[in-house]
């Protein structure tokens, strides 16, 4: 019986470490920091005897822009991401427009366009749990 409560401890010791929810992200711009909108996911959570996985649906990151406040950032700046939870993959999107978008990083660090104009970034971060895609939106001006 004393190994079988030991076991049951054991195991659900293990699994307190898996995140239940996708991690927030932020994009630290010279001394500001910028926060991710989380858009849609896959995220698989549970416990070793009992998992689930979520899968939610949003809109695009050129409509997520569109109700999301603009920060105002200097150009040519600096972009680094950070989430609560350290990602495997981090991957940087620039939207032109709804269907046009271009890859930017692999890193998670980017120099932010000489132009002024709104840009609108998405970002796919992975984790052992999931995938996530985040939505950021900037106002440059120039220099």
């Amino acid at each position: 019986m004393r190994f079988l409560v030991f076991v049951v401890f054991l195991l659900a010791g293990c699994s307190s470490n898996q995140m239940d929810e996708p991690p927030a992200g932020k994009v630290q711009v010279n001394d500001q920091k910028v926060d991710l909108e989380s858009g849609a996911y896959q995220w698989e959570r549970g416990t070793l005897f009992s998992k689930e996985t979520v899968t939610t649906d949003s809109a695009s990151p050129t409509e997520m822009a569109e109700a999301m406040d603009k920060e105002k950032v200097q150009a040519e700046a600096e972009a680094e991401i950070s989430f609560s939870e350290q990602a495997e993959d981090i991957q940087v999107y620039l939207w032109e427009n709804e269907q046009e978008m271009e890859h930017i990083s692999e890193e998670g660090t980017w120099t932010l366009p000489s132009e002024s104009g709104e840009y609108v970034y998405e970002v796919l971060g992975q984790w052992p749990q999931g995938e996530v895609s985040y939505t950021m939106v900037v106002q440059v001006d120039s220099l």
